[in-house]
C-alpha cells in the first residue's frame, strides 16, 4: 500500500531513517520503506494550519492520516514554505 502525501517544511529535525522505529505522537512504529522526493522530513508541518503526520496501524495496514495539533509554545520563524512530497510503503 501506498500513502502519498505533500506537505509545506517547518521543522528542522533529521531526516527520517529507512527501517527505523521513529516516534509519531509518542507511539514508536517502524517504516518499512521511506522515499523522500523533494526536501526533507520532520515531524511538525502545516496544511492550512499546524498538522502532525499520525501512523496508525490497522488490522494488516497502516493508514497514514493527518491530526492537528497547537503551535509549539515559542514557534520558530516560518521560512519560505519547500514543497515537500513524501510516499511511504507501508507494505
Amino acid at each position: 500500500m501506498y500513502v502519498t502525501c505533500t506537505f509545506s517544511y517547518l521543522d528542522d529535525s533529521p531526516v527520517y531513517k529507512l527501517n527505523k522505529q521513529t516516534t509519531f505522537l509518542g507511539t514508536y512504529i517502524t517504516i518499512h520503506s521511506f522515499h523522500l522526493v523533494a526536501g526533507r522530513a520532520g515531524p511538525e508541518w502545516q496544511l492550512h494550519g499546524w498538522f502532525v503526520l499520525h501512523v496508525a496501524a490497522h488490522s494488516n495496514h497502516t493508514i497514514a492520516t493527518m491530526l492537528p495539533t497547537s503551535p509549539p509554545a515559542q514557534p520558530r520563524p516560518t521560512p519560505p514554505p519547500l514543497p515537500t512530497q513524501i510516499i511511504l510503503d507501508l507494505d
